[in-house]
């Protein structure tokens, strides 16, 4: 594929006609961190005249249509055309008729929006003070958790990884993942830890590997078709390295 910009006008035409769906990254894509990125709002604007219809894929579980009306406030996007992982988890815990309690390691958002679905959370360590008797306490397993669900948790600590390896250690229970990235970017060439390196933590320690529903993930892939009936071989996907 040649760079867009050095296409001619026969050559950028046939761009255009190969395709009629846009699945867009957003993180890193059109905004880094709160920053819109130049000329971003303008280029889906264009596509949307061109007929092309534009729906947003991203690991980061806080996106949301009051998000883009802040960041980009002349370009209006539905609810619906929003995908996130915890859509997909969701989607397959009830495909699951799942009905234990959940471990989420994740971001408030991510609990709140698996709870609004109808399931149970369980209450995670609030963190661990030195000592015999709380390495007791510590270790204890509950048997009401059925999965452990991790994603991105600025507030992650030792005792979370640890219930939740611990819970993982029982192979009835289910091991899922939202975003695997190992790098979360905020602005040119600043990034944050990504969740990538904890999950590898709790691999490496359980010997589990985990159901991923990020992208590039098949589950994720999976809901996409599930939840919108368009032909891939017509779909652009605009996303970072």
């Amino acid at each position: 594929m040649k760079d867009l910009a050095l296409l001619n006008s026969v050559e950028f035409k046939q761009f255009l006609d190969s395709f009629d769906n846009v699945l867009c990254d957003c993180d890193g894509v059109i905004w880094l961190f709160q920053t819109p990125i130049p000329g971003v709002e303008e280029s889906m604007t264009k596509l949307q005249e061109y007929g092309k219809r534009i729906r947003f894929v991203s690991n980061n579980t806080g996106v949301s249509s009051e998000m883009f009306q802040k960041r980009l406030p002349n370009y209006k996007v539905n609810s619906e055309d929003l995908i996130n992982p915890t859509l997909a988890i969701i989607d397959y815990l009830k495909f699951m008729d799942f009905n234990k309690e959940i471990l989420v390691i994740g971001k408030t958002v991510i609990k709140n929006q698996i709870k609004a679905a109808g399931f149970l959370l369980a209450d995670p360590p609030d963190g661990f003070e030195e000592g015999p008797d709380n390495v007791k306490k510590l270790i204890q397993s509950n048997e009401n958790i059925g999965a452990v669900v991790a994603d991105v948790d600025f507030t992650l600590n030792y005792a979370q990884m640890y219930k939740a390896a611990l819970c993982l250690n029982r192979p009835d229970v289910l091991f899922i993942a939202g975003a695997t990235d190992k790098k979360l970017p905020v602005g040119p060439d600043m990034f944050l830890i990504g969740p990538a390196y904890f999950l590898k933590i709790l691999q490496e320690f359980t010997g589990r590997e985990p159901l991923v529903f990020g992208k590039p993930g098949l589950h994720l892939s999976k809901y996409l078709s599930k939840r919108f009936t368009t032909d891939s071989s017509r779909t652009l996907f605009v996303g970072d390295a």
